[in-house]
């Protein structure tokens, strides 16, 4: 199931950012706490089949997150988590896939952006994009974020709105979001919807 907030944790609000500071590069002012890969390009609507007219399809921008803090670790306690090799390249796939628009890594850890930044130059201008060409326009995708809020203010300078916030959860509980309801909201012409995903143990309030 998805949900809008992880069971037994307070009910988070979606960070609500004045368009002027949002505009001055989020609640840090700073442009670096969101970097896109040298490569990057808005997502394209997916090619009409050749047994369809093309028509023109609406659908709600979408956008993933990974965060790695905050979150729990198994004792409960609020952590933050490394970044790993896969995570970066694997979503990075899987939003290349389902036609994302973005795929934000957020950590507030300075040598894991680092890592990051790494990584993504290995798949596009290094040894890998030479190995893997398609792999490059995947990583195209992937940006970096010092927080969530970070995240959030990147898509409203990019669309002009704030992002709906899906968190996800294996827990079950009231308040669920079902996937036909979400898969309902993106077939819609909406406010772009920021799927927000855990590591460690789980998203923390």
């Amino acid at each position: 199931m998805v949900a809008t907030a992880p069971a037994g944790a307070p009910e988070r609000r979606p960070p609500q950012l004045p368009r002027a500071l949002a505009a001055a590069g989020g609640r840090f002012g700073s442009k670096a706490r969101v970097e896109r890969g040298p490569g990057a390009e808005p997502a394209r609507p997916p090619a009409p089949s050749r047994n369809e007219p093309a028509v023109a399809l609406l659908m709600a921008d979408l956008y993933l997150a990974l965060l790695h803090h905050p979150v729990y670790d198994k004792n409960g306690a609020i952590v933050t988590t490394a970044v790993t090799n896969m995570d970066v390249h694997d979503i990075g796939r899987l939003a290349r896939t389902f036609d994302a628009r973005a795929f934000y890594v957020a950590t507030p850890v300075p040598t894991l952006h680092r890592l990051v930044e790494r990584i993504i130059r290995h798949w596009e201008t290094g040894a890998g994009a030479a190995y893997n060409e398609t792999r490059k326009e995947a990583l195209a995708l992937v940006r970096l974020a010092h927080d969530l809020d970070a995240a959030v203010a990147d898509i409203e300078r990019e669309t002009g709105r704030l992002p709906r916030l899906v968190a996800t959860s294996p827990r079950e509980g009231p308040a669920r979001l079902s996937f036909a309801s979400l898969r309902r909201r993106l077939g819609a012409d909406g406010p772009p919807e920021l799927l927000v995903f855990g590591t460690g143990w789980g998203l923390a309030a």
